[in-house]
């Protein structure tokens, strides 16, 4: 009887077993055939024939992470006899992610490999894996000595994104300055700057000297971003506004209005009147509203406008509403629209824009006159034939600026009123009504009244 006990009770216990066991999920499903794929695939890649390592290779670079575990064969496959399969061992591990440190050392040494293919992509798969890491910046610093260009060029490239961390390349990247190539000397500059721009201030200021104008804008724009910037700097960057070239001069004028805005920041009052270097700097960059390059011009007005100039500014800025690049006289009209009612003196210029060709300038310059606000009253019969333009959006504009007049435009009102049947601007009527309300000095609807009457 006891024996036949025990066989009920062990037959109850795998029947509860059985019935307790949990079903596999989808997750652990695709682990476990990832897995058995992949113990498939690093047994493939000992295979003698050429053309089955190189799937096996080419399949685990497509499986991304999951192929982690297989992160050893890839490193020895680095090794193979074959480049193409060395190429995509390293791909391999650069889509993996994270490696161990055996794994990064057998990358790094990928570095010296005999194909270029292999070795920018080893590069690219150490940055990936190890890029924030002090101790890969020696590989790195090595890769700015290869043969071929575009592994120096994205060595200086990889150095850059790792900034201060990258400290220990800076000599390698001032001997980089010198390289034959155009766009090593391009990536060293902006890397030195990225990694330490004080340090590297004395050779980014030689090379605003450089015989290639790229070689000198990534200088100038390096040197805008050394803070405090020295003496030194702002003399050179007021030296290179002479650049013969549009795009080093507009980086000067930046790196010096980051300078002007720092010394704005210590004091109310304008600075850089009479003083060395700002002074100079004030001089320069206001000299800079007649640059040739009508880039220069506007990126001066930018600059200046923090710094209180805006007497300066204005005048000089509506000059390039006359401008024949319709991108230029856009951008005047935003500028002096972000300026607001201190754009006054501006308001001629911008109701000739009104009369402009190209509807994104009447557009700009409608708006920039509603935010002079009052002060724009001159403008009123302008606006009010504004509202006749054939572009809607030029139209609502319009509107909006008469409302932002407010009663000096009353004149207008009518002409604004008939707005409201413009059948573009129905989703638009709550906004022309308030205008209304403006200009008829009234800033709440009054009690019952659905819309306003002229």
């Amino acid at each position: 009887m006891t024996r036949r006990c025990a066989a009920i009770v062990v037959a109850v216990c795998l029947l509860l077993a059985a019935g307790c066991s949990r079903p596999e999920s989808p997750r652990e499903r695709q682990r476990r055939e990832a897995r058995q794929r992949m113990d498939g695939l690093i047994a493939a890649m000992s295979d003698e024939d050429v053309a089955v390592r190189r799937q096996a290779v080419e399949d685990l670079a497509q499986m991304g992470g999951w192929a982690r575990p297989a992160a050893p064969a890839l490193a020895a496959a680095l090794q193979d006899e074959d480049a193409g399969i060395r190429r995509e061992a390293a791909e391999a591990l650069w889509n993996i992610g994270y490696v161990d440190y055996d794994t990064a050392v057998a990358l790094g040494q990928a570095l010296d490999d005999e194909s270029v293919e292999v070795r920018l992509t080893a590069l690219g798969a150490l940055a990936s894996i190890a890029g924030n890491s002090p101790e890969v910046v020696p590989a790195f610093s090595h890769a700015l000595q290869d043969d071929d260009p575009r592994v120096r060029e994205r060595a200086a490239g990889v150095l850059h994104r790792m900034g201060g961390k990258a400290a220990a390349a800076v000599p390698d990247l001032i001997a980089a300055l010198d390289d034959e190539e155009l766009r090593v000397r391009v990536a060293a500059v902006r890397a030195l700057a990225e990694i330490d721009p004080a340090a590297g201030a004395p050779v980014l200021m030689a090379r605003l000297e450089d015989p290639d104008p790229a070689v000198r804008e990534a200088a100038a724009w390096s040197l805008a971003r050394v803070r405090p910037p020295s003496e030194a700097i702002v003399s050179a960057l007021i030296g290179a506004l002479e650049d013969e070239d549009g795009k080093v001069r507009t980086a000067a004028v930046w790196g010096l209005g980051r300078a002007l805005a720092r010394e704005a920041a210590k004091s109310a009052a304008r600075p850089g009147r009479g003083e060395f270097p700002m002074g100079a700097a004030v001089a320069g960059l206001t000299g800079a509203l007649e640059d040739d390059d009508p880039r220069v011009r506007v990126t001066a007005a930018h600059v200046l406008l923090p710094a209180g100039f805006g007497d300066i500014v204005v005048p000089a800025v509506a000059g390039l509403l006359r401008h024949p690049s319709t991108e230029v006289r856009v951008q005047a009209t935003l500028l002096l629209g972000s300026i607001g009612p201190d754009a006054a003196p501006a308001v001629p210029a911008l109701i000739a824009g009104l009369s402009d060709e190209e509807p994104g300038v009447r557009l700009e310059a409608a708006g920039a006159l509603g935010r002079i606000g009052p002060d724009a009253s001159g403008a009123v019969a302008a606006l009010t034939k504004a509202l006749q333009d054939p572009n809607s959006s030029v139209r609502f504009r319009a509107a909006l600026a008469l409302g932002e007049i407010g009663p000096a435009a009353q004149p207008s009102v009518r002409a604004v009123a008939e707005l409201l049947l413009d059948p573009e601007l129905l989703d638009a009527r709550q906004d022309i009504i308030e205008a209304i309300y403006k200009i008829r000095g009234q800033h709440d609807r009054p009690q019952g009244e659905a819309y306003p009457s002229p």
